[in-house]
């Protein structure tokens, strides 16, 4: 092989190597772009994901105090009606008992 053909030889090669350099260089370039596009569109769900948990959480907060002021309330009503219930029953008692020594019994 002649000197001239080794030069040949080596261009191609070089040529070829040059070609391949930059064909991985694109493809990771693609790729560094694409995985930079996945990883924003994933920041973006997290973040739209994260203040729907917090809204949930929030909204859960405030039925949880409402539901709690309820159950006070009501349980203020029935400890008010136990107590009506529990007076007129004491007052029927005592009419009873005033009917009966008026009775003479």
């Amino acid at each position: 092989m002649s000197l001239g053909e080794r030069v040949t030889e080596f261009t191609g090669s070089l040529a070829t190597l040059y070609r391949d350099v930059l064909t991985t260089t694109a493809r990771f370039d693609m790729q560094s772009s694409q995985t930079r596009e996945a990883l924003d569109r994933m920041e973006r769900a997290v973040a739209d994901l994260t203040a729907k948990v917090t809204q949930i959480h929030d909204e859960h907060v405030r039925e949880k105090a409402a539901l709690d002021a309820r159950i006070q309330t009501l349980d203020g009503r029935l400890t008010t009606l136990s107590e009506q219930a529990l007076h007129a029953v004491a007052r029927d008692a005592a009419r009873d008992i005033m009917r009966q020594i008026g009775d003479g019994r």
